[in-house]
């Protein structure tokens, strides 16, 4: 499962998941590496924890198997976030695949196009 951090979160930092963490770390301003024995160093110091100092938010692109997002450059820092969604663009039952073009058609749920997001 994927896990997004918030501030305040302890995340056990190794040499096997290091990778994810990394630019987690290196966006608050921290530097991490990890020794030939397998220790791990946060600002030069011997650790394997780290406590996450902000908010952050998973972010999907507008086609999610076409387009870059949180699974591809991380996730987002709360401060990042200059908008937010109005309305509901579109909406059809999501478990009906494309290759139904017919049955999704039908599944079109009118009652929630132009809905204003509470």
């Amino acid at each position: 499962p994927l896990r997004v951090p918030k501030k305040g979160d302890i995340i056990k930092i190794t040499p096997e998941n290091m990778e994810t963490w990394k630019m987690l770390l290196i966006r608050e301003g921290h530097t991490i590496r990890v020794t030939a024995d397998n220790k791990i160093f946060i600002n030069e110091k011997d650790t394997s924890e780290y406590k996450v100092e902000k908010d952050y938010y998973f972010v999907m692109g507008d086609n999610r198997t076409n387009s870059s997002d949180s699974r591809y450059w991380g996730f987002l820092p709360r401060e990042n976030i200059i908008g937010e969604a109005l309305l509901v663009y579109w909406s059809w039952d999501p478990n009906i695949p494309f290759s139904e073009v017919g049955q999704l058609l039908g599944s079109i749920r009118w009652n929630r196009i132009a809905m204003l997001i509470r």
